[in-house]
């Protein structure tokens, strides 16, 4: 649960109050978003994958179907 959320073009900033991951809540995560043609990709800073803590980036792609 994010309380604040800003988005200045690049990357988008969750401020969280509550998480499923305990690690997180109460800190600040950024996500870089980047739009290329009909696709929004929404890309993770490097960070401790949360089932194994191995450092991982996670990549979320949206595509606008035709």
């Amino acid at each position: 649960m994010a309380a604040l959320n800003s988005f200045d073009g690049s990357k988008v900033v969750h401020h969280l109050d509550l998480s499923w991951n305990e690690v997180w809540t109460g800190t600040t995560n950024i996500r870089d978003v980047e739009r290329d043609g009909d696709r929004i990709i929404y890309i993770t800073r490097p960070a401790p994958f949360a089932s194994d803590g191995k450092m991982s980036v996670v990549t979320l792609v949206w595509e606008k179907l035709k």
